[in-house]
C-alpha cells in the first residue's frame, strides 16, 4: 500500500449545496511535524477511556490539538461515510493505522490523505456537510473512538 499526502488542497464542501469545492489555504497544521508524533496525547486519552477512566474534556482538548490523517477520494474530496443517516469521517493517528483501514476495505494501491489539526476537522470538515457528521479515530485500530456530531462544540452532551 502506498500512501500519498493530499496534492496541497484542503477539500470541502459549499454548505448549501452538499457538494464538494476545492479550496485552497493551510491545512491547519501550524509547526508540521509527524503525524504521530502530534497524537500520543489522544492515543493515551483514547486508551484511558477504553481503560473505563476517561475524561471527556481531556479527550477532546487532546483531539483537538492532534495532527490527524484524513483519507481522501481519487477526487480530493474529504472521503466519509454515511450510517443510520449520521455521517462519519474516519481519521486516523498514522499511516499505519490508515494502511489497515484501506486493506480492510480491500482498496489496494495509492491511498491519498491530509494531514490535519483536530480542531479543523472539527470545526470545518464536519460542519462543511449538510447532515450531520462525526468522526472516528482509527475505525479499524484496536481501540477506535467515535466523536458524535457536535462533540467539540457541546462537551456537556458528549456521550459515547
Amino acid at each position: 500500500m502506498i500512501l500519498a499526502r493530499g496534492s496541497g488542497r484542503a477539500a470541502s464542501i459549499a454548505p448549501d449545496s452538499g457538494r464538494f469545492l476545492p479550496v485552497n489555504g493551510p491545512f491547519g497544521v501550524a509547526d508540521g511535524g509527524s503525524p504521530v508524533a502530534r497524537c500520543a496525547d489522544l492515543v493515551s486519552e483514547i486508551d484511558a477511556f477504553h481503560q473505563g477512566f476517561g475524561q471527556p474534556a481531556q479527550l477532546i482538548a487532546a483531539l483537538r490539538t492532534s495532527v490527524l490523517l484524513v483519507p481522501l477520494t481519487s477526487d480530493d474530496r474529504v472521503w466519509r461515510v454515511v450510517v443510520g443517516g449520521v455521517g462519519w469521517v474516519g481519521v486516523f493517528t498514522s499511516e499505519d493505522e490508515y494502511a489497515a483501514f484501506m486493506s480492510a476495505r480491500r482498496e489496494f494501491g495509492a491511498a491519498k490523505y491530509h494531514a490535519l489539526s483536530g480542531s479543523r476537522i472539527l470545526d470545518d470538515v464536519t460542519t462543511s456537510f449538510a447532515d450531520a457528521t462525526g468522526i472516528v479515530v482509527d475505525p479499524c485500530g484496536d481501540r477506535p473512538m467515535p466523536f458524535p456530531p457536535a462533540v467539540g462544540q457541546e462537551v456537556d452532551s458528549w456521550a459515547i
